[in-house]
């Protein structure tokens, strides 16, 4: 169990979720994820709006998402939406 997790990944996109190409990291990105009872991704703007192979959760799994305020304003608007809290720093 953990009780915050703090994710990076290589791409996401707020309608599909946080992707990677990575198939070995993504079971154990999984796993964190499922343990964790507060899940924050952690992403700069140009990884917004990619989509790779391996699906690690959804956007709906995450509790916070910490970006760069050159973060799109449209997928800002899709997470709050979902109830997700977005900080841009």
């Amino acid at each position: 169990r953990a009780s915050k997790l703090f994710l990076g990944a290589s791409a996401f996109d707020p309608t599909v979720g946080v992707t990677s190409e990575h198939v070995s990291e993504t079971g154990v990105n999984r796993a964190m994820i499922r343990a964790a009872s507060e899940r924050t991704l952690l992403i700069d703007h140009s990884k917004f709006g990619s989509v790779l192979t391996c699906l690690v959760c959804e956007a709906s799994e995450l509790d916070c998402v910490v970006t760069d305020k050159e973060a799109p304003a449209e997928a800002i608007a899709c997470l709050q939406e979902q109830g997700i809290q977005v900080m841009c720093e």
